[in-house]
């Protein structure tokens, strides 16, 4: 009976978050239309979906780091790093092995990650800033800031089919290929596992260094991944050093959004279909800033507060019991016989 309870009082609480991040992402599109008129065309709303694509494919490695508790500092430096290696080996030209040379190394990155935190107990936070200030200086050092993107990535990363970027085919695909992995086969739930109670997950049978170990691996591809469409789709390397590492801004980007999606750091909670929601929450929100005149500083104030205050309200519904409805009864006093 308690756990019937217990269940009703988790969907009660995700029905909530989904109607929060609905609410929110319908009233951020409607006071964007408001400021600039022809933001509701289904023309300009495609093409906030494809601006958004890239953030949207590194969010997704980072969802299910943080589903475990856990956190990856290096996703922008990754990204990068494919970005800049990826452009000195293609040349312009369309080859296969710089492309899998690229993804090879999102996962020893990802690897060398998983690794650290899993076998040697080095906390998250700890080894992957500590990766992406090896990668950022690595880059600097090695990567040359000459090369194109080939024919065939730009054609990925900026094409259309129709009407519809092919750019955000592929972000939907690779979405819900990881929301069948996350939903329905037995890593996901191992990874939901960990998340909840680690401790209850190993006296389980769950192997949590193997999964922990994956998980880093995961988001070290997905990294990769989304540094190539970046790559195809600025057409030449991206490597700016914005204070604290190189990528921060699209490492700080990604955990906001991830966050704004209702996946939050106690672990186990929220999932890669809220991640979405917390991509286009951002973007708009950013593209309403941008209508505004707002420089870079303000628009990373803004993106703190509304990190701040959707936590909050995260919070608050972790306490929050359902929705229970009594209804009265009328008790009829029995009269007295003669």
């Amino acid at each position: 009976m308690t756990a019937v309870k217990s269940k009703k009082r988790n969907i009660n609480k995700n029905i909530l978050q989904i109607i929060i991040l609905s609410f929110m992402l319908v009233i951020i599109i409607l006071i964007a239309g408001i400021l600039k008129p022809g933001f509701l065309t289904a023309k300009h709303l495609m093409t906030i979906m494809h601006d958004t694509s890239i953030l949207g494919i590194s969010a997704i490695g980072q969802t299910i780091v943080i589903l475990t508790g856990g956190i990856d500092l290096s996703v922008g430096a990754t990204m990068l790093m494919a970005d800049a290696v990826g452009a000195m080996l293609l040349g312009g030209q369309n080859r296969v092995i710089p492309i899998l040379i690229c993804l090879g190394l999102g996962l020893i990155i990802g690897a060398m990650n998983g690794a650290g935190i899993a076998f040697l107990r080095i906390p998250p936070f700890i080894m992957t800033l500590g990766m992406m200030a090896l990668l950022t200086g690595s880059i600097f050092i090695f990567a040359k800031t000459s090369g194109f993107a080939s024919p065939i990535l730009r054609t990925l990363s900026i094409g259309k089919i129709g009407n519809i970027p092919i750019l955000v085919i592929i972000w939907i695909f690779l979405t819900l290929f990881m929301l069948v992995i996350m939903k329905l086969t037995v890593f996901g739930r191992e990874v939901y596992a960990i998340g909840s109670n680690p401790f209850a997950a190993y006296h389980s049978g769950i192997k949590n260094k193997v999964v922990v170990f994956f998980v880093y691996v995961i988001s070290g591809v997905f990294s990769a991944i989304a540094g190539l469409f970046l790559l195809g789709y600025t057409g030449v390397p991206e490597l700016t050093y914005r204070g604290g590492g190189l990528g921060i801004d699209y490492t700080l980007s990604a955990i906001a959004a991830v966050i704004i999606g209702g996946t939050i750091f106690t672990g186990a909670r929220g999932g890669i279909e809220r991640t979405i929601f917390g991509v286009l929450v951002l973007k708009v929100l950013f593209s309403i800033l941008t209508m505004m005149g707002m420089s870079g500083p303000g628009k990373l104030i803004a993106q703190g507060l509304i990190v701040i205050v959707i936590i909050g309200i995260y919070m608050k519904l972790e306490s929050f019991q359902g929705f229970n409805f009594k209804i009265p009864q009328l008790r009829l006093k029995r009269g007295k016989s003669n």
